[in-house]
């Protein structure tokens, strides 16, 4: 459910990014741009954007993502 959650958010509205592990990645994500941000807990994380699946995001509930807020570095 947490994948459908994630899509129904990321095509709720445009310039919104996901953080996934690649493991999260299909079937929802698939299509989605992805740039690889790294490697941690034996698993590549990847910042996905674009369109989720419309298959995953119409059975997700946008309102149950988990948000975080935006962090300035440097």
């Amino acid at each position: 459910q947490e994948a459908y959650d994630a899509a129904a958010w990321l095509n709720a509205a445009p310039g919104r990014v996901l953080l996934l592990p690649q493991t999260a990645l299909a079937p929802c994500f698939a299509g989605a741009r992805r740039t690889l941000v790294g490697e941690a807990s034996r698993d590549q994380w990847y910042l996905v954007a674009g369109v989720a699946a419309a298959e995953c995001a119409t059975k997700g509930n946008a309102g149950r993502a988990i948000r975080y807020p935006a962090h300035r570095i440097g």
